[in-house]
């Protein structure tokens, strides 16, 4: 190894290296993870650039990055956002570089001074939407991922994953003029070719096309970073998995227990059914009366240890079977059932994979897409599995409120009829 060059971006995902001047391109992401709360992330967790290692200076290469979100690119495009951008090819001068843009579905082409030491800068942009309109339905078109040129400059091949294409441009000097298209034989089903564009494409899922699920999911895997998504103004998430064991899981988060509480009540004026305050919550009261008459109780399964109660235990005699459980004496007692929840301040936690999600149980960081079943009470979305359910929950959650779509990528919630929704 000659030389370590850091600080080049959290994501990189293709190089160019122009002999001619001596330079390094490198396109990629830099990931804003160091910024807690979902709210303040909206639309703008990730950085597209690319970044031009200068390796000409005599004190060391110089690194200059170009942000493909500003304005100095917005102002050309069909479509604002350069997501995901991967795919590079130099012209032969080394002049002008192509960038293909897989998210922001779409292809770019400009000129890079070559002031020596100092931040490159953009001229001659060319713009190329290969995409279609949020509006106009779900047929996948574009996301570039490959492109050549041929030895003149004159013409343009580029491989769209979204629909399988070779599409050829011819490069002119004020455009990129779409010459032909080659659809090519796809084995995949039609709810993976259909869905992958949801995963990918910014111009769909984003308000800005700068940011899609894939810039953390990096090609449906993880960046390996922790990114803290707090909502400050959700509420808890009580448990109501069937398959998070309940109540001797051993996961300390997932676990049922019950302990004593101080809670200043009269127990002579509340009965069985009637709902105490405990902080901002309406708790029943589950059980009122002896310690034995307790034991029985959960001895019978007619104490509900998958909601949380409030329990009143009378002065006398404990009993052997309610040893386990903390602060039970002969004095009377208040008891909480505190059953598992999810909480919205979860802290950081490490992007995972999306890969083998079809069985694997609750979803997003906090595990609050539980795949509930849809009912007059609540508006989860329909699906022959709670995974299924769970991940139409991140469209469309079971409260109502924003979805991920909405409020981490700052755009809107998709139809129904789309295909990964259907």
């Amino acid at each position: 190894m000659a030389q370590t060059i850091k600080n080049l971006g959290t994501i990189l995902f293709n190089t160019e290296y122009d002999a001619k001047h001596n330079r390094l391109i490198i396109s990629g992401l830099e990931s804003n993870n160091t910024q807690p709360m979902e709210e303040k992330l909206k639309g703008r967790f990730v950085t597209n650039q690319l970044t031009v290692v200068d390796l000409n200076g005599t004190a060391g290469p110089g690194v200059h990055r170009i942000n493909l979100d500003s304005k100095a690119f917005q102002s050309a495009r069909v479509t604002p956002g350069m997501a995901l951008p991967g795919a590079l090819q130099l012209d032969r001068n080394g002049e002008r570089i192509l960038v293909a843009a897989m998210g922001g579905n779409e292809l770019s082409q400009f000129k890079l001074s070559l002031d020596a030491g100092k931040p490159p800068r953009i001229s001659d942009l060319k713009q190329q939407f290969l995409g279609t309109a949020r509006d106009q339905g779900a047929v996948p078109a574009g996301g570039p991922v490959g492109v050549a040129t041929d030895p003149t400059d004159r013409l343009l091949f580029v491989y769209t994953l979204f629909d399988n294409k070779i599409v050829t441009y011819r490069i002119t000097a004020t455009a990129l003029e779409k010459i032909s298209e080659y659809a090519m034989f796809n084995p995949e089903e039609q709810a993976v070719r259909y869905g992958r564009q949801y995963l990918y494409d910014a111009t769909l899922t984003s308000s800005n096309g700068a940011v899609a699920c894939a810039s953390c999911h990096i090609f449906g895997g993880s960046d390996k970073l922790q990114w803290d998504l707090s909502q400050k103004d959700k509420p808890l998430e009580l448990v109501e998995l069937d398959y998070v064991a309940h109540p001797e899981c051993k996961i300390p988060d997932l676990k049922t227990e019950i302990r004593a509480i101080a809670l200043k009540q009269d127990p002579a004026a509340v009965k069985t059914g009637d709902r105490l305050r405990l902080g901002n919550a309406q708790v029943p009261l589950v059980f009122k009366g002896s310690k034995k008459g307790f034991a029985d109780a959960l001895q019978n399964n007619t104490v509900d240890l998958k909601s949380p109660g409030v329990v009143y235990l009378e002065k006398g005699d404990t009993d052997p079977r309610l040893s386990k459980y903390r602060g039970i004496g002969t004095e009377p007692t208040w008891l909480l059932v505190d059953t598992p929840f999810f909480h919205p301040l979860k802290g950081p936690m490490l992007t995972l994979p999306l890969h083998g999600i079809a069985d694997s149980g609750a979803l997003h960081f906090r595990g609050d897409m539980q795949g509930r079943a849809p009912n007059a009470n609540n508006h989860c979305p329909k699906g022959r599995s709670v995974e299924e359910r769970a991940l139409k929950e991140f469209n469309a959650p079971c409260d109502g409120s924003e979805g991920a779509f909405e409020g981490l990528l700052g755009g809107r919630r998709l139809p129904v009829a789309t295909s990964l929704l259907s």
